[in-house]
């Protein structure tokens, strides 16, 4: 294109409007019309004159020039508006129609599944849908994603997942069975293998896990005499323990001493339970809790352990102690807005998909060795030998950005954990935090030019 020749039309133009303008004749225009130039087709989409004219010369759409002037087949552009998304007329229907029935974004599937966008892009990776890439934004083919789909039973959609909740009621798990009869996990697989009882259970697949219906099991049941119901599953706390060793020795101890006030529940931890969890003595546990590192509730005679909190600092404490082995220290997460004043929002929205894109957060691991809060990021196969820092990520504690934070950290957790459990108000809360940090401040003062724990 010469730049005269866009100067030529674009005055051409103003001319006709000058002359309609003014004259007492309007010029007359074919019932439908078929060619529009280039000018209209920028004031259409909001383009500049620059812009108008580059996609012109992308070639997604017949157009032809007659005597200096570009037109445009107004058809043949009308087929390419409904098939990509980049582009928006000013005022009318929005685009990609024709593309939005045979194809997918990873949102819509995503939306879909309800689960991440970066599962379906970990799903694109290894290429087990097929994609398209119209203005380089990736679409996924309907016909190959439902392909998949009906291909697998991991990932379901909302409706199914309602199906598959009613046919999980009409069964139980492997480690349901387990603790239905009071065995270990490895004796369920041994009946299952056994030829005197495989031949009893109907096994269904929901989820790409196999399950035992209930009617097969109860079947089971009244067929042998060997396997019966354990008694102790009558306990409610105990039979949905999902750690299989707490509900082992949970059940261990009942049978002994008869009274379930002895044990913990699925909300606090007895001293020996805690103990058993984090593979020390008791005396340990006595020596952590001294030390403030997790509350203990004291109840008449007994005292017990918030589980929740207790796991928080197990994690913590696994992640410190990998910190020895390999140098890492403390996580950060780095929080990225859009100002509300900002003059190019979209824009800064698209850098903001591009900067946190699964691809990006693999290249900073790559290059920086920067972690992704990314869930689908942990899931891949190379980041299994760090699966204690991806657990300890659900339970991370804050490091409190004060001076001395180490000391103040227990305090400030402690008046967390009474909020977060409904022991204080919030108004309490905001009081002993400030009242809390302005003690350190004052004793411990940070250096002249020190911002934190960072610098």
């Amino acid at each position: 294109m010469r730049l005269e020749e866009s100067t030529f039309e674009e005055d051409f133009n103003d001319v006709l409007i000058q002359i309609e303008a003014t004259s007492n004749y309007g010029r007359l225009r074919s019932r439908e019309k078929k060619y529009m130039t280039a000018a209209e087709m920028g004031e259409l989409l909001g383009l500049k004159k620059t812009d108008r004219y580059w996609l012109l010369h992308q070639h997604h759409f017949e157009w032809e020039e007659v005597l200096g002037l570009y037109r445009i087949n107004i058809a043949s552009f009308e087929k390419w508006y409904a098939n990509q998304v980049k582009y928006k007329k000013v005022n009318g229907e929005a685009p990609g129609k024709e593309l939005k029935e045979w194809t997918f974004s990873p949102q819509e599937i995503a939306k879909l599944l309800g689960t991440s966008d970066w599962i379906v892009y970990e799903l694109i990776k290894e290429k087990k849908v097929d994609v398209v890439t119209i203005d380089y934004w990736k679409r996924v083919t309907k016909e190959s994603f439902y392909n998949w789909y009906n291909s697998q039973s991991r990932y379901r959609t909302k409706e199914d997942k309602e199906r598959d909740a009613a046919i999980e009621n009409a069964s139980i798990s492997m480690p349901e069975m387990a603790r239905l009869l009071g065995v270990p996990r490895s004796t369920v697989y041994s009946i299952l293998r056994n030829p005197n009882y495989k031949d009893m259970f109907e096994i269904i697949i929901v989820a790409e896990r196999k399950r035992i219906t209930r009617e097969s099991f109860e079947k089971f049941l009244t067929l042998q005499d060997k396997y019966k119901l354990d008694e102790i599953n009558d306990y409610e706390e105990i039979s949905m323990e999902e750690n299989i060793v707490l509900a082992e020795h949970r059940r261990k101890k009942l049978k002994n001493k008869q009274h379930r006030a002895d044990n913990g529940n699925l909300d606090y931890l007895t001293f020996d339970e805690a103990a058993l969890l984090a593979k020390v003595s008791r005396a340990t546990i006595y020596e952590w809790s001294r030390k403030n590192y997790f509350p203990v509730v004291h109840v008449v005679k007994a005292s017990r352990i918030p589980r929740k909190e207790f796991e928080q600092y197990l994690a913590k404490r696994q992640l410190e102690e990998g910190d020895e082995k390999n140098g890492i220290n403390n996580l950060s997460a780095w929080d990225v807005v859009i100002p509300v004043g900002s003059q190019n929002k979209k824009l800064a929205w698209e850098w903001i998909k591009m900067f946190t894109s699964y691809d990006m957060q693999n290249r900073f691991y790559e290059e920086h060795t920067i972690f992704s809060p990314r869930k689908a990021f942990w899931e891949q196969k190379k980041m299994a030998d760090l699966s204690v820092v991806r657990e300890a990520l659900d339970f991370a504690n804050c490091a409190w950005r004060i001076s001395a934070y180490q000391e103040a950290e227990p305090n400030l957790s402690n008046t967390l954990h009474s909020f977060l459990t409904s022991k204080i108000y919030q108004d309490t809360v905001v009081r002993q935090f400030d009242a809390e940090i302005k003690t350190h401040l004052t004793n411990m003062p940070p250096e002249e030019g020190v911002k934190n724990q960072n610098h």
